[in-house]
């Protein structure tokens, strides 16, 4: 995760969708840590702070084949983004 990132809490439409934000950039970190750039990129910008990207980064995050390595991170992101849309 870098500074660039953008995690203005205002721009959130609730904590969850914030929580589900940071999973997935956390993802993407995961990711890149263990040589997965193309899928890492494949996240890049994607900012979950709402409903309707959400629902674009589980579409993205189930389409993924992962290492077994980055698997654990990308199955956490995919339950966070879940838990954002339920709530």
């Amino acid at each position: 995760m870098s500074f660039k990132d953008n995690n203005d809490p205002v721009l959130f439409d609730g904590p969850a969708f914030e929580h589900a934000n940071m999973t997935v950039l956390q993802c993407r970190k995961v990711m890149e840590q263990t040589g997965m750039t193309t899928e890492a990129t494949r996240l890049t910008g994607l900012e979950v702070t709402g409903r309707d990207m959400a629902n674009v980064a589980l579409e993205i995050l189930n389409k993924m084949k992962t290492k077994a390595e980055a698997e654990y991170a990308r199955r956490l992101a995919v339950e966070s983004v879940q838990r954002a849309l339920a709530s």
